[in-house]
This record gives structure tokens, sequence and C-alpha cells, in this order.
């Protein structure tokens, strides 16, 4: 799609990889080094933008990266390889430079000055034209889209699991008065809270509440299962 040699996706607590790609940190130092104010991370010459990737630059000198939501901790990037060239000058253009730079008055030799000089330039890679980044960011758009309609789905499911976890009714025990009162974060249901009460013999009461810092189908889920199992077991 991309003409890329790899791609990296972070995306709802997953991590998906695809060809050759940097390690985890250094894709997170590159994506450290994207500048604020630009609206997609587009370069050929990836070690001069971050320097964290120069030991990886065969794989990766060139990145192309679109975010899926603000923050950027989730986001979507390909990677192309090194492209090693050969450029020819008429003479060293350094030693021209630093020539100049001493004197005005320095006069290069015109049979020095004029021998061959072929210099190899690394780091780079082919550099990425607007209709590959057109194609990257539709796809960047469809998935993003996707991904909201899980997210949405999954939500979905994890409030019905939370709802169901929780009992009708609660037991009626003489000389004990049970109360509930539960509020949300602010953000929402939180998949995975619950409680439950249990008449037990010999007059005890057994009072269980589970409590979920994280979100979704995930939380909640594991969180149905670790209540069946402690009901089971009391």
């Amino acid at each position: 799609l991309a003409g890329a040699s790899g791609m990296f996706i972070r995306a709802s607590g997953g991590v998906w990889r695809l060809g050759v790609t940097p390690p985890d940190d250094v894709v997170d130092s590159i994506i450290r080094s994207w500048p604020e104010h630009d609206e997609i991370l587009r370069t050929d010459r990836l070690a001069e933008d971050c320097p964290d990737t120069a030991p990886h630059a065969e794989g990766a000198s060139g990145a192309l990266a679109f975010a899926l939501i603000n923050d950027r901790s989730e986001f979507i990037a390909w990677f192309r390889p090194e492209i090693v060239r050969a450029v020819d000058w008429g003479g060293d253009p350094h030693n021209a430079k630093l020539a100049l730079a001493e004197d005005e008055s320095v006069r290069l030799s015109p049979r020095k000055s004029f021998d061959l000089w072929r210099e190899t330039i690394r780091g780079r890679a082919e550099s990425w034209d607007d209709g590959t980044i057109r194609a990257a960011q539709h796809f960047t758009r469809h998935l993003g889209a996707a991904l909201q309609r899980n997210e949405r789905d999954s939500a979905s499911l994890a409030k019905d699991l939370q709802r169901i976890m929780r009992p009708d009714e609660l037991p009626s025990v003489a000389g004990y008065s049970f109360s509930v009162f539960a509020q949300s974060a602010g953000r929402g249901e939180i998949g995975g809270d619950w409680y439950d009460a249990l008449v037990l013999d010999g007059g005890l009461v057994a009072i269980i509440v589970g409590d979920v810092a994280g979100h979704g189908l995930l939380a909640a889920s594991e969180m149905a299962q670790l209540r069946n199992i402690l009901r089971a077991y009391i």
C-alpha cells in the first residue's frame, strides 16, 4: 500500500507488526521526535531526525506515521529501508567549502579541483510521494473508524456483563441491613466493577466487591469469571 518494508500499529492496547520494523523503544523515540505542529510524520532521513534509529538504518531510514487519536498514543507507521547512493562530484565539495572559508584568496588547482570525487550517501530512504501519502492516510482513516466501532461494541458488551454481575436483590438476613450505592467515576462505567452478597451456613454473610482500574470487555469478562469462581468457592 505504501511501498514500505515494514508497518507498525499500536492501538486498543495492542501492537501489530508486519515486515521489518524497529524495536518498540526505538519506535517510541520516533513518535516522540514527531514535531507537535505536524499532522503527519514524514521523513526519508530518519537518523537525522531521530538519532536513536541510526543502528536500525538498514531497515528503517524512512518513516511515515499517522495518529489514530489526538495524543498519538495510538498510531500507525510505515518504514522504508536505507538506499545507499553514490554521487559523483567535480572535485571534493567538502574541501572546496573549507578552502573558501579559510581565505577568499585561496585558489584551487584546476587539475585537482575537478578530479572526479565519488561520495557515498547512507541513511537515506526513498522519499514519500503525495500519492503514497494519500493512500496511507485513506487506510488510516478506515482503520480508525473500524477501531472506534469495535470499541463501541466492546463497551456495550462490558456494560451488559457488569449489569449481569450485580445481584437483582440483596439478601434478607435477620440482624443485618444492606445498602448499596454506586457512582460512575465520570468516564462512564468501568468494565469489571461488581459486588455480591451471600448468606452462608451458621448465620454468616459473605460480601464480595470486585474493583478494576481498567476499562473494556477484557476486564469485564475476566472479573465475571472471577466472581463466579469466588461465589462457587464460598
